[in-house]
């Protein structure tokens, strides 16, 4: 009896797998998408509680949502597999759930459907290189829930997660579930932020034919050019972990071309790394100070890297990597026009091989309601740092430089609430050609900023942030500057230019759980941003401006499609000067994409 039970059941599953068959390959078939079938693999499974292992032979009938819900309960994801632990892998099952969700009768109707008929779901061929386990390998917890992450950060999935379906004798049979983002954007859009317009016409296909390849067309206009730009992104080349991508810009004042093919880190496991790449750009660069034209040059820019990487994991907390490259880096200025006392200071024509270190935490929590609406989120706690440098000897252009960058990030979670810092140092340093009076010239820019939110409920959040800003660049094109989205949104872009700021926001956010039409996810802000800047370095006198306090109310919208990669939040913003204000206007209305609520 139980042989033929189990040919029963195995007759099931292959019903199945002809039922996905069909719904990837014609439209009719969309009907027969159902909640996730999990066939019972053992004989007679028994009646257990939904997420336990304790007993020899298991099945586990749980749809995708409860099991999400489930997913968000545990903060260390690692925790939902802790139970199968060493088991044996059994099988691997994949289902690819389209853009919209028939499963759930709010999606199910004809105009999803057809939407649905018009989306070429990701290939299985696409998703199984991205795991880092196959049948046969003994479970690791930290390993399956990398994969889930690695999986819900591709742009062409709007979400993911592994399920444990089943366990049998000491073996579990896992599902991978993964759903499809809407990656066909025709793009017509136009913004406005701080005075300054943009729009922009074309078309972008981040899922070709559901192989994860990205291929865009897209024309921009704005105050300073007029572009069209191509570009092509690959990862998993062929099912190996290789990445290429190469992009071209035929702009109005010159060009944009990139090339960058690399074996990069995709997980934690990963020995080695290595990356050629190519950045070439030629572009008329206008800063304007509120409104009004202060110099414009020419920039005629080339860098080219070539390095390789090895990683290590000294304790089961975190990874080290120690990288050894070659970058060679030109860059010219020409055709400059404004005031003599602001042209570019510097000519950079170097060459210098380099090493870095880089450590991080591999601790992940897993939280919604941070940095989206209602969307799962990976957040990595502890610490991250990286250190490099390098040294360019002289040549017949350029003195010796001494070229050095440094990070430190840090995430803490608390029982209600989220804090972290953000620390960078990117320094060059040129030294003299041995005259008598010998002198050096350093530049560099340095950033630390730091956040916390408290967590009053599922969504509403109270957000305090602060940061500090310092630089000395060799053009004013690099200029730190305040209004638009730069820390003070009541004041007009650029409103003020220097090399020193310090400022902060406070805000309220509300998460709502509004879902219009299955598709909209609605969130607002209302805010308070203070501000000031310091300007000692550049020959401008910003209007008048003397480093007075600079703050303003607002109000915002925050709108995120469910059926978009979640790094796609339209912002628009309402905000009104209330400190020293000449020349500021009465309000600012902004509106732009950003990737962060």
């Amino acid at each position: 009896m139980n042989l033929v039970y189990n040919l029963v059941k195995r007759a099931q599953a292959y019903v199945h797998l002809v039922y996905g068959f069909a719904r990837q390959y014609t439209v009719s078939s969309l009907l027969l998408l159902l909640l996730v079938p999990v066939a019972p693999i053992c004989a007679q499974p028994l009646l257990v509680d939904k997420f336990s292992a304790k007993d020899d032979c298991l099945s586990f009938n749980v749809s995708r949502s409860e099991y999400q819900q489930h997913l968000l309960s545990n903060r260390h994801s690692d925790n939902r597999f802790s139970d199968y632990q060493q088991m044996v892998i059994e099988t691997i099952a994949f289902d690819r759930v389209d853009v919209f969700d028939v499963a759930n009768p709010d999606e199910n109707n004809p105009l999803y459907r057809f939407v649905n008929s018009l989306n070429m779901r990701t290939r299985e061929s696409t998703l199984r290189p991205q795991l880092q386990f196959a049948e046969g390998d003994a479970l690791d917890p930290a390993t399956v829930t990398e994969a889930e992450r690695n999986l819900r950060a591709q742009s062409y999935l709007s979400d993911a997660f592994i399920m444990p379906v089943a366990t049998c004798n000491n073996r579990v049979h896992l599902l991978v579930v993964t759903k499809d983002a809407w990656t066909t954007q025709p793009i017509v859009s136009a913004s406005r932020e701080g005075g300054q317009s943009k729009s922009r016409v074309g078309l972008v296909e981040g899922n070709f034919l559901g192989s994860g390849s990205e291929i865009s067309v897209v024309l921009t206009k704005d105050d300073q050019r007029s572009s069209v730009a191509y570009r092509f992104e690959k990862d998993y080349i062929l099912g190996k972990p290789l990445s290429l991508g190469f992009g071209f810009s035929d702009n109005s004042d010159g060009y944009a071309r990139s090339f960058r093919f690399a074996k990069p880190f995709y997980t934690d496991a990963t020995v080695s790394s290595f990356e050629f790449s190519v950045d070439q750009n030629r572009a008329r660069v206008t800063t304007e100070q509120n409104g009004k034209e202060v110099a414009a040059y020419d920039i005629d820019s080339d860098e080219k890297t070539v390095f390789a990487a090895f990683q290590q994991r000294f304790n089961a907390g975190s990874v080290s990597r120690i990288y050894a490259g070659i970058t060679q880096r030109q860059e010219l200025y020409a055709g400059f026009t404004g005031e003599d006392a602001l042209q570019p200071q510097k000519l950079d024509d170097l060459s210098f091989p380099w090493l870095a270190l880089e450590h991080q935490s591999t601790d992940y929590v897993v939280m919604k309601n941070i940095n989206y609406i209602e969307s799962v989120e990976d957040l990595r706690v502890g610490a991250y740092w990286q250190a490099s440098m390098g040294y360019s000897p002289e040549n017949k252009n350029q003195r010796a430089a001494v070229v050095g960058s440094g990070t430190y990030k840090q995430l803490f979670t608390l029982p209600k609430a989220v804090f972290s810092i953000v620390s960078s140092l990117d320094v060059i340093h040129y030294k003299d050609n041995g005259s008598v009076n010998e002198q050096s010239d350093t530049y560099y820019s340095a950033l630390l900023s730091a956040d916390y939110r408290w967590l009053l409920d599922e969504r509403q959040r109270l957000v305090a942030i602060g940061k500090y800003q310092q630089s000395q660049v060799a053009g004013i094109h690099d200029a730190l500057s305040l209004g638009g989205a730069a820390l003070v949104r009541g004041y007009p872009a650029d409103y003020v230019l220097g090399n020193k700021v310090y400022g902060g926001s406070f805000e309220y956010r509300y998460h709502t759980d509004w879902h219009l039409l299955n598709i909209i996810r609605i969130g607002w802000v209302g805010y308070v941003d203070v501000a000031t800047l310091r300007n000692d370095h550049f020959a401008i006198d910003n209007g008048g401006y003397d480093g007075e306090l600079l703050s303003n109310v607002g109000v915002g919208l925050r709108i995120m499609s469910s059926k978009t990669h979640v790094s796609n939040i339209v912002h628009i913003d309402l905000a009104a000067p209330t400190g020293y204000k000449k020349e500021a206007g009465n309000y600012q209305l902004l509106l732009r994409a950003e990737q962060r609520f």
